[in-house]
């Protein structure tokens, strides 16, 4: 998991960016598995699916984003 601080996020903002990010990642053969944003905590989590946290973290500096924590195999359960 990772996250990112960005003051000022907008609806459009975090739109673009996530479309950016999942660009950069495919090229990458790394999966954007889901992207939310906490705006009154300035905040955006995205999980990843990827071989290592540095492929993470390269694959969010190329597309931009400065990663403020990165969370190496988290366990979760999402009921959709």
């Amino acid at each position: 998991m990772v996250e990112w601080y960005l003051p000022d996020l907008d609806a459009t903002s975090f739109d673009d960016l996530v479309q950016r990010l999942q660009q950069v990642a495919g090229a990458a053969h790394v999966r954007l598995v889901m992207a939310l944003t906490a705006p009154s905590d300035e905040t955006i989590f995205g999980v990843l699916a990827a071989d290592s946290a540095e492929v993470v973290a390269e694959v969010c500096q190329q597309a931009g984003w400065h990663t403020d924590r990165i969370t190496s195999v988290m366990p979760a359960h999402i009921n959709a």
